[in-house]
């Protein structure tokens, strides 16, 4: 019985030696053809995926929930402290520390905001404002009081003719 075992077991190795011993070699013409193949898959997954377009969306919708936090907080604090702040009036003007622009950092951080989100086109998320406040930054968000005095901030969105906008 072993040895009919032991038999079967050689042949099988035998058989399966001469199977890798005939594979064939591909030609030249059936590489092309997996290349071709590869190239129309990935560029298929280019058009009906764009990932371009999901980044656009990604950061559109950070720059939505970093608007409304700006705000939300800036809402408290004008509501709490009961100041104005300079240069917030019915003319839109970036965030930042530079000349016409308006500073939150001092007013809103740490007490209202723990950090002062930038918009993503400015860099990675790390380039937040964080507190202490630098004596220069940008956040890339624009700030003005609209109808019925109320805090508007919005950012510029990635597709064209669009603005990201949050109400206080």
């Amino acid at each position: 019985m072993q040895e009919g075992i032991i038999d079967t077991t050689l042949k099988f190795a035998d058989n399966i030696s001469t199977i890798f011993i005939m594979k064939k070699q591909l030609k030249a013409y059936q590489y092309l053809i997996i290349f071709l193949s590869a190239i129309f898959l990935a560029l298929l997954t280019f058009v009906f995926v764009d990932p371009f377009w999901q980044y656009k969306v990604a950061n559109d919708v950070q720059r939505s929930s970093q608007v409304n936090e700006i705000s939300v907080a800036l809402g408290k604090y004008l509501r709490q402290s009961k100041q104005s702040v300079p240069l917030l009036n019915k003319t839109p003007h970036f965030i930042g520390s530079g000349d016409n622009q308006i500073d939150l950092c001092r007013r809103l951080l740490p007490t209202f905001l723990p950090k002062l989100p930038s918009d993503p086109s400015l860099g990675n998320p790390r380039n937040n404002v964080t507190y202490p406040c630098p004596s220069k930054y940008f956040t890339g968000y624009e700030v003005y009081l609209g109808k019925n005095n109320q805090v508007v901030v919005f950012a510029h969105s990635e597709e064209e003719n669009k603005n990201i906008i949050s109400t206080q």
